[in-house]
């Protein structure tokens, strides 16, 4: 079960992490932490050129909500 979730975030890793912090940002009870830290491994151990992108798209899910409740 582990390979194939590192398999998985590392093709759709960006999209599955923006999806599920923005589902947690509108207030649903999904976990984020251990998809960030998974994320950010699989990020690193392709070489870290993705660790970028990945902060980037996971702070703008982080503040969509925040931005159209204004």
């Amino acid at each position: 079960m582990a390979h194939q979730l590192v398999i998985v975030l590392g093709q759709y890793g960006v999209g599955i992490v923006v999806v599920n912090v923005l589902l947690n940002q509108i207030g649903l009870p999904v976990p984020v932490v251990p998809t960030l830290i998974v994320a950010g491994a699989v990020a690193v151990a392709a070489g870290g050129q993705m660790l970028l992108t990945l902060f980037f798209w996971s702070v703008l899910a982080c503040l969509a909500p925040t931005a159209a409740g204004t």
